[in-house]
This record gives C-alpha cells, sequence and structure tokens, in this order.
C-alpha cells in the first residue's frame, strides 16, 4: 500500500479500534513520507509526487487538529487554486486531479477539511443536491470520454461527506455508538440554514437565490441598494427554491436582499462588481 489516501483510512481504521499507538506512528511515518516541501502539499503517494485533491484534502481533515494546522492549510490553498473548476456547467468545485468537472465528493471532502472559500462553496453546492437528499457523482459526464469516473449517478460516498460537513464533524472521528435514527425524520438537522443563499458573490453579469426551507405560498423578493432605493420587486409563485436575476446594466455596489413570504422575512446580500 503506497497511496496517501489508503494509508489515511487505514490510520482512521486503527483509531477506531482503539490502538492509538500504531495510528500515531504510521500517522507519522506517512506525513514525513508523503510532504513535498517544494509544493507545500502531500503527494499522492509514496512513489508518485503529482498533485491529486483527495490526499490533501483527507490528509489535511486527520491532521489539522494534531499539530499540522499550518501545513494543513497550506496543502489545501494549493490544491484549491489547481483544482478549483465552474465548468462544464453553472456549479463550482473542485475536480479531483485537473480542473474539467466539478466532482462533488471531493469538493465536499475539501469544505468539510475547511479550506479557503469553503463556505462559498458549501452554498454553491446546495440546489444542486438530489431531491431525495443523495449527492451526484460529478456534475457533467463529460460525453462519456472519462468513463465511470464522471457520471452524474447519486454517490454514496458524496452523500457521506455530504452528512459529515453538514452536521460539522470529521469521518476520520471515532464513531458514535449510538446509531439510533429516526426513520420518519424528513431533514437532516443543520443541512441547511434558513437564511437565503447567495452565488455567486461577488456577482458579475447575474446572480442566483437559493432558498431552503421554501414552503408552498407565494414570496416577493425584494433588492434594495444601500440607500435604500428598491432596485428589483418581484414576485416568485409556486414551490420553486431558486432562482436566477441578471443584473446586466446595474450598477456596481452593495445590494441587500429580503425574501417576505407567510413564514417570516430573510435577509441577505450581495456585491455586484
Amino acid at each position: 500500500m503506497t497511496s496517501t489516501e489508503a494509508y489515511v483510512a487505514a490510520i482512521g481504521a486503527l483509531h477506531e479500534t482503539g490502538d492509538e499507538d500504531r495510528a500515531g506512528a504510521l500517522t507519522d511515518y506517512v506525513e514525513s513520507r508523503t510532504w513535498n516541501p517544494g509544493f507545500r502539499c502531500w503527494d499522492e503517494g509514496f512513489h508518485s509526487d503529482r498533485v491529486v485533491l483527495f490526499a490533501n484534502t483527507w490528509m489535511a481533515n486527520m491532521l489539522h487538529d494534531r499539530g499540522f494546522g499550518v501545513k494543513a492549510m497550506e496543502a489545501l490553498s494549493l490544491v484549491g487554486r489547481l483544482m478549483f473548476t465552474g465548468g462544464p456547467g453553472e456549479p463550482f468545485g473542485m475536480d479531483g486531479i485537473g480542473p474539467i468537472a466539478v466532482w462533488y465528493e471531493g469538493t465536499l471532502s475539501y469544505i468539510n477539511a475547511g479550506g479557503p472559500g469553503s463556505n462559498f462553496l458549501f452554498r454553491n453546492f446546495l440546489p444542486y443536491i438530489n431531491p431525495d437528499g443523495s449527492v451526484p457523482h460529478y456534475n457533467d459526464d463529460l460525453g462519456g470520454r472519462a468513463g465511470i469516473w464522471a457520471e452524474k449517478w447519486a454517490s454514496l460516498d458524496g452523500t457521506s461527506w455530504l452528512y459529515y460537513t453538514a452536521s460539522r464533524r470529521s469521518p476520520f472521528e471515532p464513531l458514535e455508538r449510538d446509531t439510533t435514527c429516526d426513520p420518519s425524520a424528513t431533514e437532516v438537522p443543520g443541512l441547511v440554514a434558513r437564511e437565503v443563499q447567495i452565488y455567486p458573490n461577488p456577482a458579475g453579469t447575474f446572480v442566483n437565490f437559493w432558498l431552503p426551507g421554501r414552503s408552498k405560498g407565494e414570496i416577493t423578493i425584494r433588492i434594495r441598494d444601500v440607500s435604500g432605493r428598491i432596485s428589483s420587486n418581484f414576485e416568485l409563485a409556486g414551490t420553486d427554491s431558486g432562482f436566477r436575476l441578471e443584473l446586466t446594466g446595474w450598477k456596481p455596489g452593495v445590494y441587500l436582499v429580503e425574501i417576505l413570504s407567510g413564514e417570516g422575512t430573510r435577509k441577505g446580500k450581495f456585491l455586484k462588481l
């Protein structure tokens, strides 16, 4: 076994079984063998110095609270710059080896590790969750050119990362022994916030809004500039949770958003570049 990712999985298993001595020794061994002082990140494995997403998100997630916080953020900053992509399509996120398409599982592992820009990425990701709560594998199948690696099917791994990220837990922490759950529950606690989600922010020619927990009924969307003057005022009917607003011709500046419905008022703001 020479893959950094595989070693992290083995270390997690040792922690789970309570074998802290072997877990600690293996952690020190793998960290020292795979850290690349030139790139300031962890290599793909013992025999590959390729920069890949999972090697660094997994190592950073496991090590940031164990005295490796500086290295963790250096590694996440590098892979964040190298793997960030917005295509094809509108979602933003990370790819695993090169910035070609958005790999949701990998993106969530980056967010879970606390990489730079994680809050923006998580807000941007939420509208792309499947209606049943599962997470797609990729946002695009690349015309079949990438085989099974780029598919839109629901991903068990990605959905698991969503659970850990939304519950603010690390998958490398020991499991809780109480595994009881409510089979009738329809929401995961903490999955979405009640405030309106706005992205991209800052915005260019358009901005997207997403309303978590949107219930049926009409709502009014009111957008003001910082002087209080209403720049846009319209209604949204039905149960749509997201909408897009074209900003061509809008003046640069900060805009304040109010979403009014029978459930109350939600607020947000965005910067128009």
